[in-house]
This record gives structure tokens, C-alpha cells and sequence, in this order.
């Protein structure tokens, strides 16, 4: 028996599943944007995530809050930090790009560790500066599968880059 039709087939099956494990990676986002109240929301979700960032209440709010407030992140932008309802009530972060009028949202959910994670005794701690376009958090955080808590000596902070060219937050880093 020839083992040629049995290394096709797995040549085959390797081509296949690197294939689906690259769109599954890529496909984190649902790349659906969506354009009301004057502003663009760059992602309304993602997967197996329950946040909608285009539901029109969210819209609404977040049209409402570009308007309002002044920038505070990277210059001339707004980072907004909002609760959400639900388990452990995490927070979820937007870049909004006052200019533009887009909402770029983060990936992550923020939510409290289980340890102080500075001096007072707080959960959770975000920084942030109107001269830089990151920001950090101590605290855990989590999408679908990926979940990191935070930890002193080896997750201290999980810091973000917002890429504006890109419209979009970089993956995290810990140092």
C-alpha cells in the first residue's frame, strides 16, 4: 500500500485547521460598524461577548459623552470607563476619538481582583494621562476564553496602546 494518498490527505487536514485557527483568531472582532447620533462605533462586538456597543442606548450615551466632556486621553481624545451590569459588574473602556466621532472599544472586560492592588486597599485601579495614549489597570481581566488576574509579581498592571492609525488598542503588556 502507497503512503502518498495518506500524506495528501494530511497535508489536506493541516492546510485546513491552520485555515481555521487563523480566521478564528481574526474573527475576535465582529467587524460591523455602525454609524448614528453623529458618531461611528469601529466595532460593535465580539465574539461570545454580551456587550453590544451599538445597541442605540449605548449610542445614545456615548454620542452624549463625546459631546459633553472633555478630552482626557492621547491629547485630544476621551477615554470613557463605564460599569456594566451583569456578573461581577465589569467595567468596559472606549477610546472616542472627539474629532473623528468614533468609538473605539476595548477588548477587555476590567473587573476587581481577588487582592488590594495598591496601598488603600482598592480592587482596581486605572491610569491614564491626557499627554499619552496608553493606559494601565491593575485588576483581572477578561474576553471569552482569555482571562489573566492580577498578580504583584508577574501581572502587576496590564497596560494598552491606542494606535489611531489603526483605530484600535494593542494587545496588552505587563511591563
Amino acid at each position: 500500500m502507497s503512503d502518498q494518498p495518506i500524506l495528501k490527505i494530511s497535508a489536506l487536514l493541516i492546510a485546513a485547521t491552520a485555515a481555521m485557527t487563523f480566521s478564528s483568531v481574526t474573527s475576535a472582532a465582529s467587524n460591523n460598524t455602525k454609524t448614528k447620533y453623529g458618531i461611528t462605533v469601529t466595532t460593535c462586538g465580539y465574539d461570545y461577548d454580551e456587550e453590544n456597543f451599538c445597541d442605540n442606548a449605548r449610542m445614545q450615551t456615548f454620542a452624549k459623552v463625546m459631546q459633553s466632556r472633555p478630552a482626557n486621553f492621547n491629547k485630544d481624545m476621551l477615554l470613557y470607563i463605564y460599569a456594566v451590569k451583569g456578573h461581577n459588574n465589569p467595567l468596559r473602556v472606549v477610546a472616542m476619538d472627539k474629532k473623528n466621532k468614533t468609538v473605539t472599544p476595548l477588548y477587555w472586560e476590567l473587573r476587581d481582583a481577588d487582592q488590594a492592588v495598591n496601598a488603600k486597599g482598592d480592587r482596581k485601579e486605572i491610569t491614564f494621562t491626557k499627554a499619552s495614549n496608553e493606559f494601565c489597570f491593575k485588576g483581572d481581566i477578561m474576553a471569552y476564553r482569555n482571562a489573566y488576574t492580577y498578580d504583584r509579581e508577574y501581572n502587576p498592571e496590564f497596560c494598552y496602546d491606542y494606535d489611531r492609525k489603526e483605530k484600535d488598542f494593542g494587545w496588552f503588556k505587563t511591563d
